[in-house]
């Protein structure tokens, strides 16, 4: 079975823009789309329940397994079957541009 085999779903890739404006400081535009439907796997690591303001939220960890040519990076969106989720960390996984590994955080 190839490794490509395994990537059962597709996630929209959206990257954060920023733009200066007229003071000279940057402000962050609307998020430019990557890619509409890059091949991946989704799997959940972890469901945590850190105390924000007196309320117990759950805040779970993804790790999303993409081909090595996928245009990903730290601080992009990706949505994946419905899901929203922050990307943290991308690892060439051992530097032999097989696949990447992309640690993630879900988010509304």
């Amino acid at each position: 079975m190839a490794f490509e085999d395994l990537l059962n779903t597709t996630a929209k890739i959206e990257r954060p823009t920023n733009a200066q404006n007229s003071i000279g400081g940057k402000t962050q535009d609307p998020m430019s789309e990557v890619a509409a439907a890059e091949v991946c796997r989704r799997v959940q690591m972890t469901g945590s329940e850190p105390m924000q303001t007196g309320k117990e939220s759950v805040r779970a960890t993804y790790r999303v397994y993409f081909l090595a040519t996928a245009d990903v990076q730290e601080d992009d969106v990706l949505t994946v079957k419905g899901l929203r989720l922050k990307v943290t960390n991308v690892d060439d996984v051992h530097e032999l541009e097989h696949h990447k590994e992309v640690d993630c955080v879900g988010f509304k």
